[in-house]
């Protein structure tokens, strides 16, 4: 018996265990297909076996759909053309401050960001480089203005 508390048994322990094996049918044939396989494999095992080589598995490649990459960047300049012409209103309005101006200022600038970074890949020879090029120049030269202070004197 197997007890935690010497005084309370909790289940009986058999005291013999079945040492006589697993029974065998004899119409069963696993055994001997299990041995036929353990003689093939430690045939094989002595034969050399090619490797696979690394080197020869090639990277994947992805091509880009030119026309999803080129209408994503149209659609980035077109929102950062769009936030250039608020912040302009905003600036030419008397009743804005700086400091409503400044939220449109880190906008811009995370638009061009992101639009230099979806650019990256363009070919140079694109049609949208140049207008992304300016895009770029401008909203920069206006972040830059606006940083450095030039609009204070409003």
């Amino acid at each position: 018996m197997g007890t935690i508390d010497a005084d309370k048994p909790i289940f009986n322990i058999p005291a013999t265990v079945n040492k006589a094996g697993p029974k065998t049918d004899k119409n069963c044939q696993f055994d001997r297909i299990l041995h036929d396989t353990v003689q093939e494999t430690k045939k094989n095992d002595n034969q050399s076996q090619s490797v696979n080589v690394a080197s020869q598995i090639r990277p994947v490649q992805f091509l880009n759909d030119t026309k999803t990459a080129s209408s994503s960047i149209v659609e980035e300049v077109s929102q950062l053309i769009d936030t250039l012409d608020v912040y302009q209103q905003k600036l030419s309005s008397e009743s804005n401050t700086l400091k409503d101006i400044w939220p449109l200022v880190e906008k811009m600038g995370s638009q061009t960001e992101s639009l230099r970074f979806s650019s990256k890949d363009m070919a140079a020879q694109d049609v949208l480089t140049n207008i992304v090029d300016q895009c770029i120049l401008l909203t920069s030269t206006e972040i830059a203005k606006f940083n450095n202070g030039y609009y204070t004197g409003k």
